[in-house]
Parts: C-alpha cells; structure tokens; sequence
C-alpha cells in the first residue's frame, strides 16, 4: 500500500487538505469584515482554555506534512513557525503545499523499507506505520481543530469545505 500510493496519500491528501484551510481563512477575513471586527482577533480563537489556538492549529498541520515528506525523503524544506499572523499562516500554508507539490512519485519510490526516526519517537518505526500513525493523524487533528474553531467562531465553513472535491478514481 505505502509503495504504490504514498504520492497520492501524503501529497495529493494533505497537501490538499492544508490547502483548504487557506480557503476557509479567507472566509474567515469575509466574516470579521461582515461582523465589523479585526480577522487577527481569529487567530487566538481556541475550542477549550487547554487548547492551542488556530494559529498553532495551521503551523502544525504545516509542520507535520513537512515532517512527513522530511522523514520519507530526506527533503526538508524550514518555512517560518513564527507567523501567527492571518497574512503570515496564509503564506505559510502556500509555501508548505508548494514544497509538498513539488515533490516527485520518484521521490517517494521505494520508502517502504525506510525506518523513520525522530527525537520525540520511542524508537525507530517504519515508513507505513509512521504515514499511517503519525502523519496523517497529526495532519487532520490539526486540520479538523482549525475548521471546529473557525465553525464555532461563526465562519460560514461547511463540511463540503471540509472535504473539499471529490475527483473520480486515478487510473
């Protein structure tokens, strides 16, 4: 499985989903302008007082799809943790999905034997364990907190913006 579609899983999947959370920031400046207040007040929001706000929800969703391609590959690519901004994440999500984007099927042929290692990991793991329990976990808890606190917050997101399209089968 990991062989023959890590491409399409990590990049065509995260990558789209990160993507996704630039459009519902746009709706998100739409809202504050409608609701007459500043959109950076958005970037604090948080779902419960032990959470971390939006902002960190995008930096790592951000930071976890880089890890991901990091690990499997050995590419890296250090973009700007920092921002916390609505301009600075937005930039951050297109520089991220650029990076991801611009890494070959070739990069990813023949990972599946690749044992992943990472400071904050018990011990090494291989590279269809760490997809499946570390990357895409992390991805889309990061993703899914950004919409709940941008949903709770009264920005107009629905689940088809969640989602997002849905393309027939690749041949």
């Amino acid at each position: 499985m990991v062989r023959k579609h890590m491409h399409r899983q990590i990049i065509e999947q995260c990558a789209s989903a990160i993507e996704r959370m630039d459009q519902w920031m746009a709706k998100a400046e739409r809202h504050a302008m409608l609701k007459g207040f500043d959109v950076e007040v958005l970037m604090n929001w948080q779902l419960a007082p032990d959470m971390a706000p939006f902002s960190f929800q995008i930096q790592s969703a951000c930071t976890y799809l880089e890890s991901g391609i990091a690990g499997l590959t050995g590419l890296r690519f250090r973009s700007s943790e920092s921002e916390t901004n609505i301009a600075g994440l937005r930039a951050l999500i297109r520089e991220i999905v650029g990076f991801a984007r611009g890494v070959t099927r070739q990069a990813l042929t023949d990972v599946s034997d690749r044992m992943i290692k990472f400071a904050w990991l018990a011990e090494p793991i291989d590279s269809e364990r760490f997809v499946i329990e570390v990357v895409f976990p992390n991805v889309y808890f990061h993703v899914g907190n950004a919409y709940a606190i941008l949903s709770q917050g009264g920005v107009d997101v629905g689940k088809r913006d969640y989602i997002g399209p849905i393309y027939p089968a690749p041949r």
